[in-house]
């Protein structure tokens, strides 16, 4: 595995944080959407049944969530990263991601200022409110968790604010954003190796 990781390394091109920032929010974007149209996740919603205001905030809420999983785990990656320069690189990554959606919707026509700053407002939100969870479950998770826990924590933070705060023991919205999330996490890793180190 570390031999295919280094051939990868090796010869896929390097990109500067900004590129790679776009990257990744494009990626967390596009997955977010492609959950939001998925038919099992659609039923377990109940979408046909709700408002589009409230469909609205439900692909608000997996848009954001994935924005903050990347932010969290780039994060949590330069503190692990033993190169002084490339994790200051990380550190300027996980800025890069923070702002990139905001200025996606800016340059994709949004010109209202509060709808901007409303989701720079999202973001910083979710992030605080899952480091406060992370913190205080510190303690209740194994090794391999604590290293980087941001998850488990996502995800559950996905369904309880999809759910308002609802959560049902067994919920089959667990699995679905489970599915969703993992493999997300696994590409915007790859992502992230092609940045300048």
């Amino acid at each position: 595995m570390k031999f295919f990781k280094l051939v990868y390394l090796l010869f896929t091109p390097r990109l500067s944080t900004e590129e790679v920032g776009k990257k990744i929010v494009d990626k967390a974007t596009r997955s977010a959407f492609r959950v939001f149209r998925d038919n099992d996740f659609r039923k377990l919603v109940k979408f046909s049944e709700i408002s589009q205001t409230e469909q609205d905030r439900i692909f608000n809420e997996l848009v954001v969530n994935a924005v903050v999983l990347a932010v969290l785990m780039t994060e949590t990656r330069a503190n692990q990263i033993e190169d002084s320069n490339f994790s200051r690189s990380v550190r300027i990554l996980s800025k890069a991601i923070k702002k990139r959606y905001p200025e996606m919707l800016q340059a994709l026509g949004v010109t209202n200022q509060q709808h901007i700053d409303m989701w720079h407002q999202l973001i910083d939100m979710r992030i605080e409110e899952y480091r406060k969870y992370e913190k205080d479950m510190r303690n209740d998770v194994d090794e391999a968790t604590k290293h980087i826990p941001w998850l488990p924590i996502v995800i559950t933070g996905t369904v309880d604010h999809i759910r308002r705060g609802k959560l049902k023991e067994g919920d089959t919205l667990f699995k679905i954003i489970s599915s969703w999330l993992g493999p997300l996490l696994v590409g915007i890793q790859k992502v992230m190796f092609r940045l300048e180190r």
